[in-house]
């Protein structure tokens, strides 16, 4: 589908008519404010999207516009695939750039579909790439043999897990082995661990694993289970430093059940795994008292967030979108940008850790 975006009355109105959004505190974020999100398929997008483009097609000259194209496998990643496209669209209308956009589903991250989808991207003559792939896809995309010349940006991976990366290719992941090491200094020497069985929780475990450190419990989390009883009572959680690596459902039950079971720990220590207004939702207050949560998503530019907002892209709490961000302005502005303190480092967004602890409205963070 191609995509010529060219929206200036769309920009007159949305420069116009916005307006200046609240001033929070640096050192406190209160998500009662938060906007509520709008159910809007990704499908829908790319018509949307069609539809304005088609109106000014034959009027358009394309070498008037920087190209840009989203990849994304919509059986993997759906979920951030509309988030992505409005943060792109987002940055764009701010800075007020034409632009050609273009958005292609390879649908999975099998082989053939990855090589497919590439050959697509280069007999369109795009040259600047945003791909929200994951680790599983890089064996297949470092043995393309044509892609070199593209400027490809990856957000959901962390140049740390990847051996021998193409010069080419930009990577946007969270760094979690610099969050769990951050973490670690609030520790008091006694670690516990709660994990998922999924690549990333096991990958948690590993790092907390490698602070070496003693480690008095370590308990995969069943996904299938929503009570833990036997699980929070385990005597070695009493005053240890639990590392909580496990979605938001299951950690906001945790956080309850330690509770309720009597089991107090020293400290419950995450990484922007549950860095989200929804952990203030699912417990009560003095569930995580004692919760502290590691965040990499810095402020930036609030023109730019407020245009952001119009188009209902959250970079408070939505690292992916950040990382997008992050990716598209890197792309314009050959990583010339002053709008973020997080700059790319050898191929890496070099992401600042920050840690937060929780207060009945939101999170606060630590001096």
């Amino acid at each position: 589908m191609k995509i010529s975006y060219f929206i200036f009355v769309l920009l007159f109105i949305l420069t116009g008519c916005a307006t200046s959004p609240k001033n929070i505190a640096e050192q406190t974020i209160d998500v009662s404010t938060l906007p509520q999100s709008k159910t809007i398929s990704v499908e829908d997008e790319k018509q949307e999207i069609n539809l304005q483009n088609e109106k000014k097609a034959d009027s358009t000259q394309e070498d008037d516009f920087y190209k840009v194209a989203i990849i994304f496998p919509s059986k993997v990643v759906g979920k951030y695939a509309k988030d992505s496209i409005n943060t792109v669209m987002a940055y764009m209308l701010h800075n007020n750039i034409k632009f050609q956009f273009e958005v292609f589903d390879s649908l999975t991250q099998d082989n053939q579909n990855i090589i497919e989808v590439f050959k697509e991207v280069k007999n369109k003559e795009f040259t600047n790439v945003i791909a929200l792939f994951t680790q599983d896809s890089l064996e297949t995309l470092f043995a393309i043999n044509d892609i070199d010349d593209l400027n490809l940006y990856l957000p959901l991976v962390n140049k740390n897990e990847v051996e021998n990366s193409p010069l080419n290719i930009v990577y946007g992941g969270i760094d979690y082995k610099k969050q769990i090491q951050t973490l670690e200094t609030l520790s008091n020497q006694k670690n516990s661990i709660f994990y998922s069985n999924s690549r990333l929780g096991l990958k948690l475990k590993e790092y907390v694993e490698q602070l070496e450190q003693p480690i008095s419990v370590s308990t995969m989390i069943d996904e299938n289970k929503n009570v833990f009883k036997k699980i929070v009572k385990k005597r070695g959680l009493q005053n240890s430093s639990l590392f909580l690596n496990t979605s938001i459902i299951k950690s906001s039950i945790i956080l309850s059940q330690l509770r309720v079971y009597g089991t107090v720990p020293y400290k419950i220590l995450s990484t922007q795994l549950n860095y989200t207004p929804l952990v203030i939702s699912l417990t009560q207050y003095p569930d995580r008292r004692r919760f502290i949560v590691a965040n990499s998503i810095s402020k930036t530019d609030l023109k730019l967030q407020e245009s952001l907002f119009l188009l209902d892209s959250d970079i408070e709490y939505n690292w992916v979108n950040y990382a997008t961000l992050i990716g598209i302005d890197s792309l314009y502005t050959k990583n010339e940008s002053t709008l973020f303190p997080s700059k790319i480092i050898e191929n890496q967004v070099d992401y600042d850790v920050k840690l937060y602890k929780n207060t009945r409205h939101g999170f606060k963070k630590l001096q």
